[in-house]
This record gives structure tokens, sequence and C-alpha cells, in this order.
């Protein structure tokens, strides 16, 4: 074979400047995906301003900077809890959302040479109104898993599948050890067992607002089967939007972060949850508090390439913002970085957290509402900084000299 130096190659660690892509005050219910078709980051939000109608947009990653195209109206009606994810084997983005009725919608949309299309919107009716919606897009299934939350009833779940620009959407299965307030927060999708499954982190008020972590399962069914969930912390407090998930695709383990107030100390935890497909259980490792981080509107993601887990959020604390912090995980143990990496850095709040990895640059891309400037949309462009060398390939040196084109040992 071939021989080489031992080497290190390093990439710094940057924030690109944010980028507008909706300019109507308080964008809202946000979600992110990433369409490898086109190249583009896809971002679905309720545009308040006008009329709170369902609206998608296109952004182009290059370097450190993100641009983004005209906004597309794909629903001309009042709409909450969108969820965007890119269907591979249709070649299409999927839309699922609310409507603030007792209905789940869904939607195929189309970019082509920066133009819109969409097919006709599908519905299910449920028996109580549809919100905090998640969606994940099963790759071994082909198709989508949606879990929401049925006002008055508790955590339901459908099976969304597409074919060429028709929706289906399954009837509603109930995720069971929850409560009619419970409320489904974070979403990934996990191959670790080889028959993949997703899991869903969700907090309940039953005894005392506690976080709860299950998984859900959708290959090869007409309707979603769930396992029981599992306590993450006790006695814990946990509110709305301090709760994320992803998965480590190296490591083949879930980790979760979560907010913890217990005798008025409030921190962020992350804890690695490995999961039995047989059972659909769930194990989880010890948590571990982040060093002085208070956060909301958490969202997380994987960089495959870093190795690591880029957890977005709002700062909660002097001096507030939009920032970022990672985790890299060892068994079932996950170690902080330290140090927040700002790209809203206002002073006030930058809610309504989404996040994607464009795996063809390699960074990962947050967006965010920002209240310097009226809660208008922003997105940015984060590189995560991360080394690498070949000393682990090292075999052996020869023995003796070798001289060339002669063999030795």
């Amino acid at each position: 074979g071939q021989v080489e130096a031992v080497s290190l190659t390093a990439v710094s660690e940057a924030m690109g400047t944010a980028s507008e892509y909706a300019a109507g005050n308080y964008i809202s219910a946000t979600s992110m995906c990433y369409d490898p078709g086109n190249d583009r980051v896809i971002i679905s939000y309720r545009d308040e301003p006008n009329s709170s109608y369902g609206t998608i947009v296109a952004g182009t990653v290059s370097g450190q900077s993100i641009s983004f195209g005209t906004p597309y109206v794909f629903n001309s009606t009042g709409t909450y809890d969108t969820q965007v994810v890119y269907d591979i084997v249709a070649a299409k983005i999927l839309c699922v959302f609310g409507q603030n009725a007792a209905v789940l919608y869904g939607v195929a949309l189309t970019l082509s040479s920066g133009s819109w299309t969409q097919g006709s919107t599908a519905s299910k009716g449920a028996s109580g109104n549809v919100g905090f919606l998640l969606a994940e897009y099963d790759v071994n299934a082909q198709k989508t898993l949606a879990v929401f939350k049925e006002t008055s009833v508790g955590i339901k779940g459908a099976i969304v599948s597409l074919s060429g620009t028709t929706v289906a959407i399954s009837n509603f299965t109930t995720a069971s050890g929850f409560n009619q307030n419970s409320d489904p927060q974070a979403i990934t999708y996990d191959d670790s067992t080889g028959t993949p499954a997703c899991v869903i982190v969700a907090d309940t008020d039953s005894g005392g607002n506690q976080v709860k972590v299950f998984a859900g399962y959708i290959y090869g069914l007409s309707t979603p089967t769930f396992g029981s969930p599992t306590q993450v912390a006790t006695s814990s407090v946990s509110r709305q939007f301090e709760m994320a998930i992803a998965y480590d695709s190296v490591q083949k383990k879930s980790v979760i972060i979560y907010r913890h107030e217990d005798g008025g100390v409030s921190d962020t935890y992350a804890v690695v949850a490995t999961i039995a497909f047989n059972s659909l259980v769930l194990t989880l490792g010890t948590p571990v508090a982040a060093s002085n981080l208070k956060g909301t509107y958490v969202k997380a993601i994987y960089d495959t390439y870093a190795k690591r887990t880029v957890l977005c959020f709002n700062v909660n604390q002097s001096p507030q913002g939009g920032a970022t912090r990672t985790i890299t995980i060892s068994g079932t143990t996950p170690t902080w970085s330290t140090t927040d990496v700002y790209y809203d850095s206002g002073g006030n709040s930058a809610i309504q957290t989404s996040v994607t990895y464009d795996p063809d640059t390699l960074k990962v891309i947050p967006s965010w509402s920002s209240n310097n400037v009226g809660s208008r949309g922003f997105a940015a462009v984060y590189q995560v900084g991360w080394s690498s060398t070949n000393y682990t390939s090292f075999v052996g040196i020869t023995d003796a000299d070798v001289a060339s084109g002669a063999s030795g040992s």
C-alpha cells in the first residue's frame, strides 16, 4: 500500500452573518429540513402579519452565508405548527400542519428552478384540536411519522405517506402513559437497531411536569405503534420549548436535552438514550448538566462530519440572544462544550428556533425569530469547529533499513 506522514486537519469554528428570510413581524411555528435534490435549506413558518398563512421559503448556502428566494404561501388560512420533511423516494417536501382545528393536514411541495408547486391538501379529522405537531421521515419505511397533542385526549400519531403529489394520512394511534395535558416536544430518527424507530420526548403534568421519552415504529404498518414511556428525570419541572433530541449516527445513540428545576435550581441537562427495538424500550445513561446554561426554544441537530450534537437555543439569562453549544458522547456519557457561540447577540430574545444540517457544505443552519427587530425571521450558517488526524491508521515500522524496491518486515 501507500504510506503517509501523521497529520492533523483542523477546521475553525465560525458563525456567519444572519440573513432575513421573512420581513413581517412575528414569524412563528417554524420548521426546517434540507432538500438534497435542489441543495436548498427549507423553512416553513406561520406568517402572522400575512393572516397567519402557512408559508415556505428556500435558502442557498455559500460559504458562511445563506440567501433566500421568494416565500411561497402553501396554505392561505390561519396555520399552526408547521413541520417539513424531505421525502427521499418522492423527491418532494412534505409539510404537515394544523389550523387550530380538530384536523391534521398534509401537502406535497416541489421546488424547481426557484419556483414552488404543490399538490392537493390531504386532511384527517381528530376528536380534539391538533397542536404541538412533530414530524420525522423514516427512510426505511419511506414514510413520515407525525406526532401531535390532541386537545382533551393526549398524544397521538399518524403515518403520512406520499405517492407523487398525493398525500395519505393513516388513522391515529394513541401513545399510552400520558394524560390529556401532555405535550410532545421533540423527535428524532434513530436507526441504531437496524430496524429504525423514531424517538420522541414529551412532558406531562402527571406527577409534576415530568419529562418522558418514548419510541414509535411505522415500518410495514398501517398505523404507528408506540412503546411505553421512560421517565427521564424525577421531580422535574420542565416547561415547553425547553426540550430537544438528536441522533448521534456514529455512537448510534440519541441525545436528549431538557430543563430540570429542583429546589429553586434550574439547569439544562443532556442524557444518552439507547433503544431496544424489539420492545421499543429506552435505556438512559446518567444526566449531565451544562455549565451555566439556561436555554429556551431549544432545538438540536447532529453534525455528521464534526461528530457532535449541536444545540441551538435562546439564552434565558444575561446576555440574552440566540446561541449554540455542542455535545459529544462517549458510551452513555455526554460532554458539553462550555462556551455559547451567538448567532443573535443583541441582548433580546431569539425565539421560535429551528435547525437543520446541510450535508453538502457540512454546515449547521439555525433559524429564529429575533425580538431585536419585531420577531422577524432570520437564519445563519454555523461551522462547528473540529479536527481529525490519521494517527489511528498507524500500522507499524520496519524492523530494519529497507532499500527502495526491496521488501522487509
